[in-house]
């Protein structure tokens, strides 16, 4: 299992439970408790972060200040296999961009990407405007994937021990991927609430949450959702523990989702106490 975007760990014993974050880059922050949702904010930060995609290879970028759903600060990137270029203008401006086909004309800018992620067998795949890219030569080469969508992806997080992987995006857009990304499926689209937090589960278990603290939880890839919360004051917290997805939608308000079914508690997976859904 696997929570987008970057493992920000806290580690209690052998349990590790992650803080699910914000695919925008909004940076890890400690689990104690949810954050003020975006639209709440006059002016939104997005802190720092490095996002680990396999052995030496990373992508970071600085924190800053944005009204901007996304694309406010660019990515750079360590460990890939860069391609040169005969370009210099291009390679002056913009000298993390890739390249996509081999040709010039096939270069894309991932510096500006939405998301990245790592799927099993060392694909990393990114997430760009409508569209994803993926590679499996460490960059030196980048495919389109299958995405046909009028919405763009802004979270995406694969089940490690599968092919099994999800996307979130604009106006509510869920994608599923059975082959580490080649493929995307859009699952359902059209919610008010632009989905920026995903976690995966054992059995295709997904939860996402959104920019305006919307809660929802799937068993079955999308086809069909129970919504926790329609809005909320706070962007909930989102992990994993022992096989099941934890969310925290306020203080003392606690779910977990697994096996197809929702418990409620009333503190988190560690010395919880059951609240009774």
């Amino acid at each position: 299992m696997t929570v987008v975007m970057v493992p920000a760990h806290r580690r209690h014993g052998r349990t590790c439970f992650v803080r699910a974050l914000v695919a925008l880059a909004f940076g890890l922050v400690p689990f104690a408790g949810p954050r003020t949702s975006a639209h709440a904010q006059a002016t939104a930060y997005t802190p720092g972060v490095t996002l680990t995609l396999g052995p030496g290879i990373t992508v970071s970028r600085f924190g800053y200040y944005c009204m901007q759903l996304v694309n406010c600060s660019a990515w750079t990137a360590q460990g890939f296999s860069l391609v040169g270029r005969t370009d210099a203008s291009l390679a002056a401006s913009d000298p993390y961009a890739y390249r996509g086909d081999g040709s010039r004309a096939g270069w894309i800018d991932l510096s500006r990407a939405y998301s990245f992620a790592s799927a099993r067998g060392g694909r990393i795949v990114a997430a760009m405007l409508r569209a994803m890219y993926y590679t499996d030569d460490l960059g030196a080469t980048w495919h389109r994937a299958r995405f046909e969508s009028q919405q763009s992806a802004l979270a995406l997080v694969f089940d490690g021990p599968t092919d099994f992987g999800a996307a979130v995006g604009t106006s509510g857009a869920l994608w599923t991927t059975e082959d580490r990304g080649a493929t995307w499926r859009l699952r359902r689209d059209g919610g008010a609430d632009n989905l920026l937090y995903l976690a995966v589960g054992p059995d295709h278990t997904i939860v996402a949450a959104g920019q305006q603290g919307s809660v929802f939880v799937t068993f079955d890839g999308g086809t069909s959702v129970r919504v926790l919360r329609e809005r909320g004051p706070v962007i909930p917290t989102i992990g994993l523990h022992q096989n099941a997805v934890w969310i925290q939608l306020e203080e003392g308000i606690w779910y977990r989702a697994a096996g197809g079914s929702i418990e409620r508690f009333d503190q988190g997976p560690w010395g919880s106490r059951q609240g009774g859904r």
